[in-house]
């Protein structure tokens, strides 16, 4: 026997901006400006450590293990809950966080930078929080996590996205 699923066509709409919203957030089209930032690539290449296309691999899984997968993508989980709640101080405490995980001053300015520049173009579409509710210094994973809350991305797509912009820039 053969079972006909019904969808809401209002549930359907929401999905479908959902998935619009996440394509638009993880677009290297995105004019923020995240190919401009190496996360260190650029010195791996110069301090000899990628040298081929199997040393990038290498550097490229190692990135993912001991930086993405440990700290961003959980990261957004936080942040995220944390939106959807109205958990301002947890905003704040893992924006601070998230600050003082960066090792060098470099990767900690492409965060705020990358911040700032979504910010600007979620403020040009009418996207941004009420005053006062977007921590002090938003690094790229808050604002990113924001964005996703307000397209009504859910969590795991938003960290799927996440993590296939990041390999595309």
């Amino acid at each position: 026997m053969t079972t006909l699923m019904l969808t809401d066509s209002s549930q359907t709409a929401v999905g479908d901006l959902s998935l619009l919203g996440l394509m638009q957030l993880v677009s290297p089209a995105l004019p923020i400006g995240a190919f401009a930032w190496s996360q260190g690539l650029e010195s791996a290449f110069e301090l000899g450590w990628v040298n081929n296309e199997d040393q990038l691999g290498d550097w490229l899984e190692g990135v993912l293990e001991d930086g993405l997968t440990r700290c961003e993508l959980p990261l957004l989980v936080r942040l995220q809950t944390a939106w959807a709640t109205n958990d301002d101080a947890g905003l704040a405490h893992w924006n601070q966080w998230l600050h003082a995980t960066r090792e060098t001053a470099e990767l900690s300015d492409e965060d705020t930078r990358l911040g700032s520049a979504l910010i600007r173009l979620l403020g040009s579409l009418e996207l941004l929080p009420a005053e006062g509710r977007m921590p002090e210094d938003p690094g790229y994973v808050t604002v990113f996590a924001w964005a996703a809350h307000m397209r009504h991305v859910p969590v795991r797509q938003t960290q799927l996205g996440f993590a296939w912009a990041w390999l595309e820039n």
